[in-house]
């Protein structure tokens, strides 16, 4: 048995990439599959050179945080994730990525700790925050679905539990059905936000608001973000309608933005600069112009630090929240935080790139990329050459 497990060791370990996704697309399909038999399951793996043998099989699933430019980029990052894992753990298992770009753990319930430790370790490593979902262990293969089903909704709960935690099905309770708006609370943030009161009572009546939706148990994520939106479009018009507010221009809430918040925290921490800014627009402040003016700051910290800059670096130094920010630049730029840091980025790059004296690789670690790979796949993407072509059109033209 243990020559077997080596040799499924290391054709996991070795085989290339095309087959990777060719497999990963298989075990998916044979994992989610309600009417596949444990013994066509166990066969299938055999057939793939994969270890068909689990005791108590359970389903971990890592989904990476962050903001990703496109679906490519984010799963490069799942792959480089998939890496660290495959070249870290210890107990025989299957490690692949499903079409969420999650990277899924096939491994027996006794070897759970072994999953913790790597999840552990992640957070000491140069990735991207993951949180793990783990499901209930299963008897045989067949019940394999299940344990998925539930690997995806403890994800779910980051919502609530925090980015990066590692949170188990049997730790969790289902979320509640029905919610009821609370009307009552927000008059009162109109109220406080109407009478320009400290954003500390604001604050409080923030966590009020969210606290009356856990009082009978958690509710579902969407019902919290719609609840979110209708209180943000209230608070909009009440204060459009107000006497004190009647000639100011209110900034709309960017709903996209809230449909997207991974969790309450960053959900509260939204509404809380949003009525920030009303409480600013009050005081009659002119949202314009402070757009205008952090904007501006944000951009120069781009365009000085654009090798170390990313969405909460500048956001920190600006002292707004990163989501207030790429608020500011899909509303006032038209593109997104990440597309114009790479737009300076590529242009830097090509004016180094006039340097002969620089390679390739010393180019992209100058403009912020430590992966030279990654770097000439999104220069030749936005410029339309890699950037050993671009180098040599620029000898031919003899710029």
């Amino acid at each position: 048995m243990n020559s077997l497990i080596s040799t499924y060791e290391k054709d996991r370990r070795t085989v290339d990439p095309e087959h990777m996704v060719i497999r990963d697309r298989l075990v998916s399909d044979l994992i989610r599959n309600r009417t596949e038999q444990s013994e066509s399951i166990r066969n299938r793996f055999v057939e793939k050179g994969m270890n068909p043998y689990f005791s108590y099989p359970t389903l971990a699933l890592f989904d990476i945080a962050g903001e990703f430019q496109d679906q490519w980029t984010k799963r490069e990052a799942a792959k480089q994730l998939r890496t660290f894992i495959e070249h870290r753990i210890t107990c025989n298992c299957i490690v692949f990525m499903d079409d969420a770009c999650h990277i899924g753990i096939l491994f027996s319930w006794d070897n759970l700790d072994k999953v913790q430790s790597i999840h552990s370790c992640m957070k000491g490593a140069s990735l991207h925050t993951a949180t793990a979902g783990i499901g209930n262990p299963c008897k045989h293969l067949a019940e394999l679905h299940t344990s998925y089903l539930q690997a995806t909704i403890s994800l779910t709960h980051k919502f609530y539990r925090g980015i990066g935690q590692m949170i188990l099905y049997n730790s969790i309770a289902p979320f509640k059905n029905t919610i009821e708006y609370p009307e009552a609370q927000e008059e009162a943030l109109f109220h406080l936000i109407n009478d320009s009161a400290e954003m500390q009572h604001i604050g409080s009546a923030i966590d009020s608001f969210y606290q009356s939706f856990l009082i009978h148990g958690l509710s579902q994520p969407n019902d919290i973000r719609d609840a979110t939106i209708r209180l943000l479009i209230g608070l909009e018009h009440r204060v459009k309608s107000s006497a004190t507010a009647r000639t100011l221009t209110i900034m709309k809430p960017d709903i996209m933005s809230v449909l997207h918040l991974p969790s309450i925290d960053e959900i509260k921490a939204y509404v809380t600069c949003y009525i920030q800014l009303l409480v600013n627009e009050i005081h009659a402040l002119s949202t314009e112009s402070m757009n205008r003016t952090l904007i501006r700051k944000a951009l120069t910290i781009m365009e000085d630090e654009y090798d170390r800059a990313t969405l909460h670096y500048v956001a920190e130094k600006v002292f707004i929240t990163p989501a207030y920010l790429s608020t500011l630049f899909k509303t006032n730029m038209g593109i997104t935080f990440i597309e114009h840091l790479t737009e300076i980025r590529m242009k830097k790059a090509k004016r180094l790139l006039k340097q002969a004296e620089l390679k390739n690789y010393e180019v992209a670690e100058k403009v912020g990329y430590h992966d030279s790979r990654y770097f000439s796949q999104i220069f030749k993407k936005k410029v339309g050459l890699s950037p050993s072509d671009y180098r040599e059109s620029l000898q031919t033209t003899g710029t």
